[in-house]
């Protein structure tokens, strides 16, 4: 049985790789990016009414704190939308598009670019989030599959073969 997936990585399946990617390998790290980022927002905030008795004025520094306490809490609230908007500036055009199709003992990727023949059990994690399926193979790198372009079979008969080759269970997020 052959499943063929031709998946765009535009916005929507970066933003779903970046986001698997931040729940699964980089996790320990998102957690403490994240606590030290709204510290810092916090503590940037509070700088406009230091030392305590000081009368607060709207000046550079006021303005200036407050953008900043707003980029960093930003960045703990949108990290992956702005990795997917920023990532359609640096993905090369021959990349965006990737036809990968699953064989019995091998899949492989084809862009504009490229083909790449994969071996099942190369990736650490398999993922399901969304209308994606995602590979994950380090703290880096992963792929996505779009689930609405699925050929040769259904979801749940894909979701097997992938089980069954890897040896691993997929991870919803």
């Amino acid at each position: 049985m052959e499943f063929q997936f031709d998946t765009i990585y535009g916005v929507k399946a970066v933003t779903v790789m970046s986001k698997s990617l931040r729940k699964t390998l980089r996790r320990e790290k998102t957690i403490k990016s994240n606590i030290l980022n709204i510290l810092l927002a916090v503590l940037s905030a509070a700088l406009p009414f230091l030392p305590p008795g000081r009368e607060f004025v709207w000046d550079f520094i006021s303005v200036t704190s407050f953008i900043f306490a707003f980029l960093l809490l930003s960045m703990v609230f949108f990290y992956d939308i702005i990795n997917g908007v920023t990532a359609q500036y640096t993905v090369d055009e021959r990349l965006k598009r990737n036809v990968t199709v699953f064989y019995d003992c091998w899949y492989t990727s084809t862009t504009e670019y490229e083909t790449k023949q994969w071996m099942y059990g190369n990736h650490c994690i398999t993922a399901e989030m969304g209308d994606y399926f995602v590979f994950i193979f380090d703290k880096y790198t992963a792929y996505v599959y779009d689930k609405r372009t699925l050929t040769g079979g259904t979801e749940e008969e894909f979701r097997k073969f992938i089980i069954e080759k890897t040896g691993r269970e997929i991870v919803k997020l």
